[in-house]
């Protein structure tokens, strides 16, 4: 029962450094010290979970590097304050097909994380569902300007409907 409890806190506790994140911009605070403070927590759960040998799902893996790379803004590097000011929101599409390339590669279970299967359908369905990543990518630049939450919380859902349909598709072949 403790261990039931304990996995499924730990599932929605991996959201607190976003919600964090989001709330901090909400209510007043500077992006940055919000990007810090998201980034920080972020860089916690992660340290974490490996130390605890924890599986991240690779879309919350992929916003934590979000708010890291946000952090590391306060270091004033020029070329990561130049993309996260430039892309804005669509930035998390890139994180994502960063995390996707090195799942594919390295990842028996690849970037559609499915185990069990024969590694051809994992590379091809982890190579559709980073094109997907990439229109999407495309897709929420398009639309930054028009829609915040479109260009982010509405490309996320409708790349986790994608992921579980072929994760679905591929593992009951």
């Amino acid at each position: 029962m403790n261990t039931l409890l304990f996995n499924y806190f730990y599932k929605y506790i991996s959201l607190l450094p976003i919600v964090l994140f989001l709330w901090m911009g909400r209510f007043g605070y500077s992006w940055i010290e919000s990007f810090f403070a998201g980034g920080a927590l972020a860089l916690g759960y992660v340290i974490y979970s490996m130390i605890q040998r924890k599986k991240i799902d690779y879309l919350i893996l992929s916003l934590y590097l979000f708010l890291i790379g946000g952090a590391c803004m306060i270091f004033k590097i020029p070329g990561l304050i130049y993309f996260y000011k430039t892309l804005k929101q669509p930035i998390i599409f890139v994180w994502l097909t960063i995390v996707g390339l090195f799942t594919t590669v390295l990842s028996s279970s690849g970037f559609i994380d499915v185990q069990n299967i024969s590694r051809n359908k994992v590379i091809k369905g982890s190579l559709l569902l980073l094109g997907v990543t990439v229109g999407l990518f495309f897709f929420a630049l398009y639309v930054k300007e028009l829609s915040t939450f479109l260009a982010t919380s509405g490309a996320c859902i409708i790349f986790v409907f994608v992921r579980n349909m072929i994760q679905n598709k591929i593992g009951n072949v």
